[in-house]
């Protein structure tokens, strides 16, 4: 099948010379085929799936740290925004297996945020990082018989997080994970 051009264009800018932080923006087309499964996976699979089409964009800003040589910091923030023509999504259905369905318009929008740290002693170092994303993703038209237009996609989590501490020496250590 043909696919077509996929253009994207993107800038990252350090405004301040003194200082570590970093700005940076993207906005790309996106083009994604049905895979295998999507397409032919019995039961379930829809040989009739459209491809999904669309744009993405994203803004974010990072800083960074360190303090000597011992302790380092990192700090990330993304927006981002997402407009997607015929989603594929696997649907429950009420008397039937899943199926492969195209959603007609998708818009997906939210932030991330990153956070480490990292202190090294020479014989005893600790890291720690931590990542949350909230996201919206959303119907923008209806197209069943359900009343859809809106609501949360399923399998997109609106809020996600998870957190991890490792403190090390040579080459033991222990990690704790919190998601």
């Amino acid at each position: 099948k043909f696919i077509p051009l996929m253009p994207s264009l993107g800038i990252e800018i350090s405004p301040f010379p003194k200082k570590d932080i970093i700005l940076s923006a993207n906005l790309s087309r996106n083009y994604h085929l049905p895979g295998l499964n999507d397409l032919y996976y019995m039961p379930g699979g829809n040989s009739d799936l459209k491809p999904e089409r669309g744009y993405s964009s994203d803004f974010s800003i990072q800083f960074r740290e360190e303090i000597g040589s011992l302790v380092k910091f990192d700090s990330k923030l993304n927006l981002f925004y997402s407009l997607i023509d015929d989603w594929i999504m696997w649907q429950p259905g009420e008397y039937r297996p899943w199926t492969a369905e195209n959603i007609r318009k998708v818009a997906s929008r939210g932030l991330e945020y990153q956070f480490s740290a990292d202190y090294n002693a020479g014989i005893f170092r600790s890291e720690f990082f931590a990542n949350y994303s909230y996201t919206k993703a959303t119907n923008l038209e209806d197209y069943s018989d359900a009343n859809i237009k809106g609501k949360q996609l399923i399998y997109v989590p609106g809020n996600k997080g998870n957190a991890f501490l490792r403190l090390s020496r040579k080459s033991y250590y222990i990690l704790y994970n919190y998601s």
